[in-house]
Order: structure tokens, then C-alpha cells, then sequence
């Protein structure tokens, strides 16, 4: 069951599973990120800072460290949660460990084994690994006190109030509930839940989405579809449909409800559609022809293969391919193809090109002509041949005629 952790503290925006800051390519940290060495598997964005687990375990915090929430602490962590003015992560041996702003005590987490931890404005909420809750930190409005008992599988903590999804797939709210984000209980099941500012949203188990709580600029407001992960941010949400893309809602007084076109799909233009090669004399190779594979999306596009098909296959061959690496948004690599007829007269295949792109391969057509094969040339004369023996003697001749009589004396 996959779970989406609350995003915490007026204002923020978790990226942790949309990585929304760097696909809507606007920045909203006060800092810069640092140069990571790995790709991170998990961020989260709190109100004025970001952390990322790498590769490795370690984590990455960049943005405002005026209260120490971008200095993590040493560690293996397998997740980690940003709020407002600290963070907490999860340890991979399952204990929690807080940094940064400690007002309301929010740095100080129960001790235990945990499976998540979800850092708010002021307290914290994580799920045991016997999936019973445990709060800390900011209890203004009762968000930590009145957490309720049972078994969860994940937590969200807003500004003031928080939100949890039970092993029985049901949402129980407390905390603050002045927009009517705290909802006792919402009706119906989910599979994945978010909590906002003062708003929350959820994945129901037929994959469209409810939410509820304050609707000012319209963040409660989804629109209808099917989806994959939600996010709820202070006066915005976005979420992934189960196409990949991206749709968003709320307010969009910096962009941060306008996604990009392509979401979180690659996508994949390639052209021409055909390639016809000249008349080829039947076993010899043309010269090459290009197509040019571009990334039409906002990730990047790998070529998983390039494969032949149709009445004669054997007669086209990749030439070269410069698409070994992946292809950044915007950019393009270049196979060719060539022409090597094993008959005569007309021959035709398909190039197939499988990318990560969602849908069926994409598909050129090819087409040629087998002309005759190569004549040899002609060889030189060879030296002349030596004299035959002699033939045998020939018959003998009749005898001459009679001379004349010769003058008398």
C-alpha cells in the first residue's frame, strides 16, 4: 500500500514523491541544492528547506538553515520529512531522529522502532512498527493529545491538526479543525493521503480523489480522473494521474498550480516515418540514412530497443546509434540505418523503436529496391597455348602428266 506523508507547515509543498520543484522548474528554497554525488530516492520539501535521502543512506539538506533544519544529522536513513523549521528522518535500524527549530519540543521523538515519520508546523506524528502512533511537539490545538488508537499504516501532519490511514484503509483527523480539516473521521477508504496547511487530500481505493478542509483557493477542490499519488501543500495540490501526468489546483499566485505540459511522463517524437533507400544491387550496402529519436517530455527518455520486422527484416541493419545514454527533456539522438537487399526488386520492413515512454513502440517504415547482383570483370587474355606435334605424312600425289615430244634433229 503505498502512502503518501503529509506536507507540513503553512505554505509547503512536498516534492518527496511528485519531485514537483524540479519538474515545475521553479525555485522555492532560500538556498541552493547541493551537488548530489547519487540520485536521491526520497525528498521532501518542508516550508523553507528540502531534504533528500541519497543513494547511499546518507542524507542532503539545502535551502533556509536559520534554525539548523538543513544541517541532518550523521546516519543511514531510509526516509526523511521536512517542516517548518525542522525535520526528522528515519533511521534505516527504524528509530527517528529530529533537527533544527526545538520551540514546542518537536525534536524530541518517543523512542522506539517506527515504519514513517511526518514532520508538521510545530509537532511531529510517526507510525511504530507496530503501527500504533506516536506525536510530539506543538499540542496547541490537541494534534498530538488527541491521536487516536488502532493501527495505521501512515501519517500526515498539517499546520495544526493530523491525519492518519488505518490498517482498515478508513482516515481519522485531529488537531485543528477550524476549516474543518480535522474531521473525526472521513467516510470511505483510501490507499494514499496527504495532508496540507489547513486542507487534506486522498486516494480513494477506486483511485479518485477526496478532500476537505479549507477551500479558499479552491485546494479542496479536485478534479475528476484517476490517480496514482496526491500532495497537499499550504493553498495548493497536485497529483499524478495513473497516465503520468500531472494536474494541480488551488492557488497559482507563483505557478506553483500550473504543471508543464508532459508531467511526469517521458515522451518520445520519432522521425521520419520512412526511409525509401535507392536501387541496391542485391547483396552489397547503401549508404546510411538518419532517424532522429527526440525527448518531447519533461524526464528523461531512454531507447530500450531498436528491432526489425515485416516482409524482409534481414535486408536493414542499424548502422550506428548515438542513444545509449539517456535523452534529457529537449534533446535527441540519432540512429542509422542501412540498406543491404538479400533478393531483387522491391523489399520493405519496419524499425521499431522502444523507449520508457508510455504506449507501443514507435515505428518507421522502410522500403527499397534489390537490384541485380555485381557482374565480375572481364579476366586478361592468357598466354598463347605451345605448338602441337607434327601431323603424319599425307598420301602420296598421282603422277604428273606425259611432257611433250621434244623437236626432231
Amino acid at each position: 500500500m503505498y502512502i503518501t506523508r503529509g506536507s507540513g507547515g503553512l505554505n509547503r509543498h512536498v516534492v518527496r514523491i511528485l519531485t514537483l520543484l524540479a519538474l515545475f522548474g521553479v525555485p522555492a528554497l532560500a538556498g541552493p541544492a547541493p551537488a548530489l554525488a547519487s540520485s536521491v530516492p526520497t525528498t521532501d520539501a518542508g516550508n523553507t528547506n528540502t531534504c533528500a535521502v541519497r543513494t547511499d543512506a546518507s542524507l542532503a539538506c539545502w535551502g533556509d538553515n536559520g534554525a539548523g533544519q538543513s544541517a541532518p544529522l550523521g546516519g543511514s536513513f531510509s526516509a526523511v520529512t521536512s517542516g517548518t523549521n525542522f525535520s526528522c528522518g528515519l533511521h534505516t535500524d527504524a528509530s527517528v531522529a529530529c533537527w533544527g527549530n526545538n520551540s514546542f519540543g518537536q525534536l524530541t521523538s518517543p523512542w522506539g522502532g517506527y515504519s514513517s515519520v511526518s514532520a508538521g508546523a510545530g509537532h511531529g506524528c510517526a507510525v511504530r512498527t507496530d503501527g500504533t502512533l506516536a506525536c510530539w511537539g506543538n499540542n496547541s490545538a490537541n494534534q498530538v493529545s488527541a491521536a487516536p488508537g488502532g493501527t495505521f499504516t501512515g501519517v500526515a501532519a498539517g499546520n495544526a491538526h493530523t491525519c492518519a490511514l488505518s490498517t482498515s484503509a478508513t482516515v481519522s483527523c485531529w488537531g485543528d479543525n477550524s476549516n474543518g480539516q480535522a474531521a473525526s473521521q472521513v467516510a470511505d477508504h483510501f490507499v494514499a493521503l496527504s495532508a496540507g496547511g489547513t486542507h487534506n487530500c486522498a486516494i480513494k481505493t477506486d483511485s479518485t480523489l477526496a478532500c476537505w478542509g479549507n477551500n479558499a483557493s479552491g485546494q479542496a477542490t479536485p478534479p475528476a480522473g484517476t490517480f496514482s499519488s496526491v500532495s497537499a501543500g499550504g493553498t495548493h495540490t497536485c497529483a499524478v494521474r495513473t497516465d503520468s501526468t500531472v494536474a494541480c489546483w488551488g492557488n497559482n499566485a507563483t505557478n506553483q498550480a500550473a504543471p508543464p505540459a508532459g508531467g511526469l511522463t517521458p515522451l518520445a517524437n520519432v522521425g521520419p516515418g520512412g526511409l525509401t533507400f535507392a536501387i541496391q544491387p542485391e547483396g552489397t550496402v547503401s549508404p546510411s540514412q538518419t532517424v532522429t529519436i527526440t525527448n518531447t517530455g519533461s524526464v528523461p527518455l531512454r531507447v530500450r530497443a531498436l528491432t526489425f520486422s515485416g516482409t524482409h527484416p534481414d535486408d536493414f541493419f542499424v548502422g550506428s546509434s548515438s542513444c545509449g545514454d539517456d535523452i534529457v527533456a529537449g534533446d535527441n539522438c540519432a540512429v542509422t540505418v542501412r540498406f543491404s537487399p538479400q533478393g531483387q526488386n522491391a523489399r520493405s520492413a519496419m524499425l521499431n523503436v522502444r523507449t520508457n515512454a508510455p504506449g507501443a513502440a514507435q515505428t518507421v517504415t522502410l522500403a527499397g529496391t534489390g537490384g541485380d547482383p555485381p557482374q565480375g570483370a572481364t579476366g586478361a587474355t592468357g598466354p598463347a597455348g605451345a605448338a602441337g606435334p607434327a601431323g603424319p605424312a599425307g598420301p602420296q600425289g598421282d603422277p604428273g602428266a606425259t611432257g611433250a615430244t621434244g623437236a626432231a634433229g
